[in-house]
């Protein structure tokens, strides 16, 4: 699967690369992070996963050293909280 034409015209899934525009939240704005390769189809940099967007944005919203304070937070949203890094850049 690649970014190019497929014979019935289309472009297939992009399976390791994927453009995402983020504003507000507190996140440093205009700036590009990361970089593809002259297809579109990989990154050239490190990659950024998606648990790392999902950390990011909750570190963002939530201080994960408090988290652990409240008895009844739940197991998963911690977990998301610090399963990824934070994007370098971003915060």
């Amino acid at each position: 699967m690649t970014p190019k034409i497929n014979p019935k015209g289309g472009r297939d899934h992009w399976p390791t690369l994927a453009p995402l525009l983020l504003a507000g939240g507190g996140f440093k704005m205009s700036q590009v992070i990361g970089k593809s390769d002259h297809e579109g189809g990989r990154p050239v940099t490190t990659p950024v996963t998606t648990a790392d967007l999902i950390s990011t944005v909750l570190r963002t919203l939530l201080d994960s050293t408090k988290l652990r304070l409240f008895p009844n937070i739940r197991a998963d949203l911690l977990r998301r909280v610090e399963q990824g890094e934070p994007i370098p850049g971003l915060t």
